[in-house]
């Protein structure tokens, strides 16, 4: 899905580009396993752990949004055997990506950073992304975005040609297939905020 008119593709970019890489940082992640002066992937998953790390427990109806890292293996995986690089972004969290060869699970390394947290979704190559929060830094860093599993259209990046969106699959209980495009956008859940909306 693409937005209409794709209104800030036409605009010049108003966040200015972050910082070069310093060596310190380069090393920093030449040391954790990636080169970040070669080709890079990120990946954010949306997961329960930014709530755990503050103390809170999430709402059961932002729950519904969360992913799996595991279910991004084989794309990391894919990625990698294509020559790139996968950086897994985001908060320290229980799920771990597991010692992949050409990636990091940076949201779980010692080498995270302010600086880094901005500087990598911003240079990046391309971002796969589940809507929730880096993925908008590699958006204004003029970085195309792969969204899968789009389950709240209503906050989704519909302006501009380097937002794709997958949405999640809903079923029809009754036929037990798939809705079609038609269906899903003719749905009261094209407009839903909130995951107790759907």
């Amino acid at each position: 899905i693409f937005g209409p008119g794709n209104g800030l593709d036409v605009v010049a970019r108003q966040c200015p580009a972050p910082d070069p890489f310093t060596t310190a940082e380069v090393d920093a992640l030449r040391g954790s396993g990636v080169d970040v002066t070669r080709p890079y992937v990120v990946l954010v998953v949306r997961d329960a752990a930014y709530y755990a790390a503050r103390g809170e427990s999430e709402d059961p109806n932002t729950a519904l949004i969360n992913g799996d890292i595991r279910t991004f293996i084989p794309a990391c995986e894919y990625l990698v055997s294509l020559g790139l690089q996968v950086i897994r972004l985001g908060g320290p969290s229980p799920q771990q990506l597991g010692n992949l060869s050409g990636c990091l699970d940076y949201a779980n390394s010692d080498v995270r950073t302010p600086a880094l947290d901005v500087k990598l979704p911003m240079n990046c190559r391309f971002a796969i992304a589940t809507q929730t929060g880096p993925d908008a830094l590699a958006l204004l860093g003029r970085r195309p975005v792969l969204y899968v599993d789009v389950l709240r259209f209503s906050q989704a990046f519909l302006g501009t040609s380097l937002a794709t969106l997958v949405p999640v699959t809903f079923v029809d209980p009754e036929a037990g297939r798939p809705w079609n495009l038609e269906r899903l956008c003719g749905s009261p859940l094209l407009a839903a905020k909130y995951p107790r909306e759907i």
